[in-house]
C-alpha cells in the first residue's frame, strides 16, 4: 500500500515528462506564433468580493486595472498541443500513484482532464511574482505542472512556498497542487530567455 506523505513538500514531485528533441520542436514552433503579454488584475483593496457576484466583480476589475511584469504567453497549436498532452497525462498518472489517497486500497484519480495549456516566456529582467493558481482570476484547478523547455538563461529560479527552490532539466515537469498552500514565484532571468510549458488539471 502507498502511504501518503505528511510532509507539504510531498506533494511537490518531478517527472521526466517530455523528451529534449520534442522540447526544441515546441520551441520552434513558438516563431510562428502570436505571443501575447501575461497580465495580473491588482489585488481588490479594501473590498469584499462575493465571487458568485459576478457584475461587482467584473466592475471592480475595471477599476483595478490590470498590470504586467513582462512575461509573455502564448498557445499551441492543437496537434502539438495533443502531443504534450499525451505525454504530461503520464506524469499526472504517476504523481496520482504516489501521492492520491487510496480507496479500498486502490488508487484513485486526482484529476479529470486537461484544463489548459500555455507557454510562458520570460526575458532578461522578467519574473513572476509570488502566487497561487486558485485563485479568482482562474478556475480552480487542482494540480498544476510545469515543464522546463530550455537551458539557456541564468537566473529564473522556481520558488515554492517561501524557499523551496525546484530546479528542472529540459523536459523535466514539476507537478503540485494548484491550492494556496502552494504560492510560488519565478525569479528574475539575469541572462537569456527561460521558456517553460504551463498545464493546469481540473
Amino acid at each position: 500500500m502507498i502511504k501518503q506523505g505528511i510532509h507539504i513538500t510531498d506533494y511537490i514531485k518531478v517527472y521526466q515528462a517530455l523528451t529534449p528533441d520534442l522540447c526544441q520542436k515546441i520551441i520552434s514552433a513558438t516563431d510562428s506564433l502570436t505571443w501575447n503579454k501575461h497580465e495580473w488584475h491588482n489585488t481588490y483593496k479594501n473590498f469584499t468580493v462575493n465571487q458568485n457576484d459576478t457584475d461587482k466583480r467584473d466592475r471592480l476589475a475595471e477599476d483595478n486595472l490590470r498590470f504586467s511584469e513582462g512575461i509573455e504567453y502564448c498557445d499551441i497549436d492543437i496537434l502539438l498541443e495533443s502531443t504534450i498532452t499525451h505525454e504530461l497525462i503520464k506524469s499526472i498518472g504517476k504523481y496520482s500513484l504516489q501521492v492520491g489517497p487510496q480507496i479500498d486500497n486502490r488508487p484513485s484519480n486526482l484529476v479529470a482532464g486537461v484544463k489548459s495549456l500555455r507557454i510562458n516566456r520570460y526575458k532578461e529582467g522578467v519574473g513572476m511574482k509570488k502566487h497561487d493558481d486558485h485563485a479568482p482570476d482562474n478556475e480552480h484547478p487542482i494540480l498544476t505542472a510545469i515543464v522546463m523547455l530550455n537551458d539557456e538563461y541564468e537566473g529564473g529560479e522556481l520558488i515554492l512556498l517561501d524557499d523551496y527552490k525546484v530546479k528542472l532539466k529540459v523536459g523535466e515537469a514539476v507537478v503540485f497542487p494548484s491550492n494556496f498552500m502552494y504560492p510560488h514565484h519565478v525569479k528574475k532571468v539575469t541572462q537569456g530567455t527561460r521558456m517553460t510549458i504551463n498545464v493546469w488539471f481540473s
